[in-house]
């Protein structure tokens, strides 16, 4: 794999098995890949800034709508405060799950596009 091609931010933060895939890629395929990645990919400081302005960081790393009217209610009630704390220090990780998932579900559409083995 040309690492040049793939940036180490973007290298970085994808799974090993999503690495060890892009390996036997075209320099095209990898590009291709980079960009749509970097166009879905979520980032922490998002989250954080939708968690500070609105608590709607549950809607940007797409757990629903029905999560976030939950946790207004519960926030509401008081009872909802240790969700709040719990979910500031839950956030990187989410991310970190979201992109891995973001990352697999690219690479299984290039395979599909290919006509190859998606399970490979």
């Amino acid at each position: 794999m040309s690492e040049n091609l793939i940036p180490s931010d973007v290298l970085d933060s994808l799974p090993s098995m999503v690495k060890h895939s892009l390996l036997k890629m075209s320099d095209t395929e990898q590009l291709g890949f980079t960009e749509e990645y970097k166009r879905k990919r979520k980032k922490a400081s998002k989250a954080y800034l939708m968690w500070i302005l609105v608590y709607a960081h549950n809607i940007y790393l797409e757990r629903g709508v029905g999560m976030w009217i939950l946790q207004m209610l519960a926030c509401a009630c008081v009872v909802g405060i240790p969700w709040v704390l719990y979910d500031l220090f839950i956030i990187p990780s989410k991310v970190r799950e979201l992109n891995s998932d973001v990352a697999k579900e690219i690479l299984r559409d290039i395979k599909i596009m290919q006509g190859g083995n998606v399970y490979s």
